[in-house]
């Protein structure tokens, strides 16, 4: 867990920090250029696809959300923030959503927070949304805007 990396050896040379709004008006970090067609790195072991769209990054998990799950979850969230500003959290194939990972949700939305990014779950599952809603954290995660 906390690797930092997400097996995509992107090389850009970006200046300290800030961020760059695309030609498009999306918010993008500075340094990070990305060109068509768009593209994905799979997590798929473990349950987490990540996307980079033109204007913001999808995580996707699928499956039992459990430790493992948890900690690629946090690498590709790390990955996405480092990206764009915006990151959507896709849970609709979810079937299993423990403590770990609700905790795992929060703890990606604290990390984007800190570095001036916003996290939404965007599609949930019935289970997904059921164990958010328990754990408390639907309003926090942006679940009931869904």
């Amino acid at each position: 867990c906390g690797r930092g990396a997400d097996g995509l050896q992107i090389a850009p040379s970006r200046p300290a920090g800030g961020r760059v709004d695309g030609a498009d008006g999306t918010a993008r970090r500075a340094g990070w250029h990305m060109t068509e067609p768009q593209w994905a790195a799979d997590l798929g072991p473990h349950g987490v696809d990540l996307f980079f769209d033109p204007d913001r990054a999808r995580i996707r998990l699928r499956g039992d959300v459990d430790i493992a799950t948890g900690c690629a979850l946090v690498d590709a969230a790390t990955s996405a923030v480092a990206r764009y500003t915006h990151v959507d959290l896709d849970l609709g194939a979810v079937t299993a959503l423990g403590d770990q990972g609700v905790r795992s949700l929060i703890k990606v939305r604290r990390f984007a927070e800190a570095h001036g990014a916003t996290v939404a779950v965007a599609a949930a599952s019935i289970v997904a949304r059921d164990a958010i809603v328990e754990a408390g954290a639907a309003t926090w995660l942006g679940l009931l805007a869904t």
